[in-house]
């Protein structure tokens, strides 16, 4: 192993403990398994890099859109979300309205990543975790997302995004149908 890969290991204490499975596994496959751990935490190290970077970089003081007031920061916070690659956490700006307008914190970074409030799941899990839920049930799809990813996620959490994406594509079609009747003109 390289001294680079070793130095950034050696600060890791999530690459350290999956490092010595590396070190440990003999066959091809426990080799890949093994080595599958730590290229996911580095492409998590990365990300949050990326993240705070960018979150330092878009910090421009926003307004209420109720009042219009400038809006006071509330500081730097952080957020973590449950991602393909595992959990990516990093640090924002959250502001709020000094008039106490009922906006709540808002966070303009959040709303750039398309993230909703609260959200503590990668929309690509979600998706991720609905596609095999079509036909098996949704246990079945748990269990097949922690075999293929090693992510945790209950059966019943599978369950409400499955109803929520099924939900968003009725709205869709309804849209789309409504838009079609607008249009569609009857020949007398």
């Amino acid at each position: 192993m390289s001294s680079i890969l070793k130095e950034i290991i050696r600060h890791d204490s999530g690459l350290r403990e999956t490092s010595s499975e590396l070190e440990n596994a003999v066959t091809l496959k426990a080799l890949a398994l093994a080595g599958f751990k730590p290229g996911m935490g580095m492409a998590v190290l990365i990300i949050e890099e990326i993240l705070t970077n960018r979150a330092c970089d878009t910090a421009d003081r926003p307004v209420c859109p109720i009042c219009g007031a400038p809006l006071e920061s509330k500081g730097w916070l952080p957020r973590s979300v449950m991602t393909i690659i595992g959990h990516v956490t990093w640090k924002r700006k959250v502001w709020r309205c000094p008039k106490r307008c009922k906006t709540g914190q808002t966070d303009p970074f959040d709303a750039e990543l398309g993230l909703t409030p609260n959200q503590r799941t990668g929309d690509e899990v979600r998706q991720m975790a609905c596609v095999p839920a079509v036909f098996p049930p949704f246990n079945m799809a748990a269990s097949l997302l922690n075999t293929l990813l090693g992510m945790e996620v209950s059966a019943a959490a599978i369950w409400n995004w499955a109803q929520h994406a099924g939900g968003e594509a009725m709205a869709r079609l309804e849209k789309e149908l409504a838009e079609l009747r607008t249009d569609f003109r009857p020949l007398r």
